[in-house]
């Protein structure tokens, strides 16, 4: 059985989970796909019965997993935070996959959230993909927004111009003609910040729901998706 090229450091983050939490698959993105251009990665990882996670941060040096540097004021700046990514078990596949389209108030970049109650138009987003914009004044919450499907996928750009929200729509569009996403039920969403473009990604394999999270880019946050691999094993779903 192959095995997934993964970055040493995200090797190392899941041989520590696996030795303290072996009840669920783990999933992790694999080079070359994920290959951030940070001088090193660095790592915190934390596994219980509530599902794992491991957050990724920019360092000028290789660290430990879960060095207490990486718990200090330098590693809270933007320019540090990479993203993450992680697992959560729920009690059924059907809690898992009505866990999707639940909009969580308390993110910075909900993978889901419903479309903004205002008119839709029909967009060309490139590679025989159409989508719909949400435009209206920004009193309208969520707006304007750009929403698409791939396949079982439900993708969400917002936050930005109209015009900024289609020139990213387009380029993730772009990127996934090329690069396929998890097979299976899944979501994007995208907050076009002042400080980065916040993005969120998950998706479902039985009673298990995944993420990842990436802290300036939108496209890199797909790119981790799009490479995620079962850990050791490198296969494509658990």
């Amino acid at each position: 059985m192959s095995r997934g090229p993964f970055d040493e450091t995200i090797k190392e983050a899941m041989q520590y989970l696996r030795q303290r939490s072996a009840r669920f698959s783990y999933m992790a993105p694999t080079e070359p796909g994920f290959s951030p251009k940070v001088p090193h990665l660095a790592a915190l990882a934390t596994a219980n019965a509530r599902g794992y996670t491991v957050n990724l941060f920019s360092s000028d040096k290789r660290l430990p997993i879960n060095s207490p540097i990486l718990s200090t004021a330098p590693y809270e700046q933007a320019d540090a935070i990479v993203g993450s990514f992680g697992g959560r078990p729920y009690s059924s596949s059907s809690r898992a996959l009505a866990s999707l389209y639940v909009s969580s108030t308390h993110s910075i970049a909900p993978a889901y959230q419903p479309p903004p109650k205002v008119g839709d138009t029909e967009v060309n987003l490139g590679e025989g993909i159409y989508g719909f914009e949400y435009v209206n004044d920004t009193s309208t919450p969520g707006t304007p927004m750009v929403v698409w499907h791939e396949g079982d996928w439900t993708l969400e750009v917002w936050d930005g111009s109209i015009t900024q929200d289609l020139a990213q729509a387009r380029k993730l569009v772009g990127y996934l003609h090329r690069h396929l996403l998890p097979e299976t039920f899944g979501v994007v969403g995208e907050n076009i910040a002042g400080d980065g473009e916040h993005t969120t990604v998950e998706w479902v394999y039985g009673n298990m729901l995944y993420s990842v999270f990436n802290y300036q880019s939108g496209l890199q946050a797909v790119e981790m998706a799009a490479s995620a691999r079962v850990f050791p094993s490198g296969q494509r779903r658990p």
